[in-house]
């Protein structure tokens, strides 16, 4: 049998957050990323960090290779460190690097989240490995895990899987209902000389349940023969669950019991007399239908469930790990966003340093220009930034600097800068959301998934050739 695909094997983002790592560690000061590496960025170890009075924390040893594979990986000569070299981290001074690290540690958490997930999504399909699934569809055809048990072997079988008896009773050998001696009943006749076209009327069996006591590998490869080559059929859920809805409607209820195959008059002990059927009557009344409980049935359901769960869980974790590249093309962009607000920052000091300097010198000199006047009436010329503080108009040094409007024309002088401080503020914020519009836009992807489905069509009435391959 083949599954429509191998193993689920999912990308857990393990990638994607060592470079988040690695940009975290290009962000921090030399004095820590420096302890991890020596030379050409080679590794080195806590000891040797130690040896080299680097001073390294005791506790630091359970990350120690964690931190040291992140330093190592921003070396420029290699991804991710030529990504980083040529973006805007390096760029950032101490107090931006230290908002972008933060941020970075942000998404960094989120990602975690979305790797343990894809983790635990992995975990639960521990049990549903095409090994394990193969044992189950082996089981439903022959009764077994692995191999093919008494119908494989080609000496006598007088008993259980070579005999005719267990058709009354379920199909039940050793306490479980094979597909393979289901097919048996259906289509053995009680010798061999009968020659019955039972299963397909093109197609004449030469073995019966005569031959198949004395050679039973012998006489099933006839039944095999029976079925259409299967090895290049991929089982899938939806082929499995239309095989067994086929079965169950293929079973007729006879004086209250559940009959599959060609029900005569007397059971289902083979010949046209008796009946080439399975009798199901422990297993499907007209008080009961444990249909589900017959061990091929019960082993298809699994694999079908099995096999939807593994679709899903391959789908939620691409969706997971698209997730997670989507908060590492963000984590590019950080480096635009600071260096926009860096650069903002110092340009908003330097005006402001600038303006009050000048405002500075500007006090000074009129300090000065008023000082400098001793007549009354002069001064009184220079209002309202200079003020007569003398008791009369005598001639003197009473001209000073009136601060309260200074202080006034200072203030109005300082909301003029603040409002265009603000200004280019508005329009560096608008160029930030442009580019990281633009860069968003450029990483966005579309996942689309397409999934097309081709139904196995089976000629015999059980659809008992589903799995020929066995």
């Amino acid at each position: 049998v083949l599954f429509r695909s191998d193993d689920v094997s999912l990308e857990d983002g393990a990638t994607e957050i060592k470079k988040l790592q690695a940009i975290n560690m290009s962000l921090a000061p030399k004095t820590w990323s420096g302890m991890f590496t020596k030379g050409a960025f080679q590794p080195r170890s806590w000891d040797e960090a130690k040896a080299a009075g680097l001073n390294p924390h005791e506790k630091w040893k359970d990350n120690w290779r964690e931190w040291q594979a992140a330093a190592i990986d921003t070396n420029p000569a290699n991804e991710p460190g030529k990504s980083i070299a040529s973006s805007h981290f390096p760029k950032l001074t101490e107090q931006a690097a230290k908002v972008a690290q933060v941020r970075i540690a942000t998404i960094l958490g989120k990602v975690r989240m979305h790797q343990k997930a894809i983790e635990d999504t992995k975990n639960s399909l521990k049990t549903l490995s095409n090994v394990d699934l193969m044992k189950k569809m082996n089981e439903a055809a022959y009764g077994v895990e692995t191999g093919k048990g008494t119908f494989a072997t080609s000496g006598a079988v007088a008993a259980g899987n070579g005999v005719v008896t267990q058709c009354d009773t379920d199909g039940t050998v050793e306490g479980k209902q094979s597909l393979a001696y289901a097919m048996q009943c259906l289509c053995f006749d009680a010798s061999q000389s009968t020659g019955t076209k039972a299963c397909r009327k093109d197609l004449t069996i030469s073995q019966g349940w005569d031959t198949a006591a004395r050679n039973l590998q012998t006489a099933f490869t006839a039944i095999r023969a029976l079925c259409i080559t299967g090895k290049n059929k991929r089982v899938t859920a939806p082929a499995i669950r239309s095989a067994v809805n086929r079965i169950h409607s293929a079973i007729k209820m006879i004086g209250g019991v559940g009959y599959l195959g060609v029900y005569t008059a007397t059971g289902c002990q083979a010949g046209t007399a008796n009946g080439f059927c399975v009798k199901y009557a422990n297993k499907i009344t007209s008080d009961s239908d444990k249909f589900g409980e017959l061990t091929y049935i019960a082993n298809m359901l699994h694999v079908a469930d099995a096999l939807e769960q593994r679709e899903s869980a391959s789908k939620t974790a691409h969706s997971t790990l698209e997730a997670i590249k989507s908060e590492v093309e963000a984590a590019w962009l950080i480096s635009n966003e600071t260096l926009a607000l860096q650069d903002l920052t110092s340009a908003v000091k330097t005006e402001a340093t600038t303006s009050s300097q000048a405002q500075t010198k500007n006090t000074e000199e009129k300090q000065k220009e008023c000082k400098g006047i001793t007549k009354a009436v002069q001064c009184r010329e220079n209002q309202p930034l200079c003020e007569w503080k003398g008791k009369n108009d005598e001639n003197r040094e009473y001209c000073k600097v009136n601060e309260t409007n200074v202080a006034k024309k200072q203030l109005k002088e300082m909301k003029l800068t603040e409002l265009k401080l603000l200004q280019n503020e508005k329009i560096s914020k608008r160029k930030i959301a442009l580019a990281t519009a633009n860069g968003r836009t450029r990483h966005a992807r579309t996942l689309v998934v397409s999934s097309i489905r081709k139904y196995i069509r089976f000629l015999l009435p059980l659809l008992v050739c589903y799995f020929n391959d066995f």
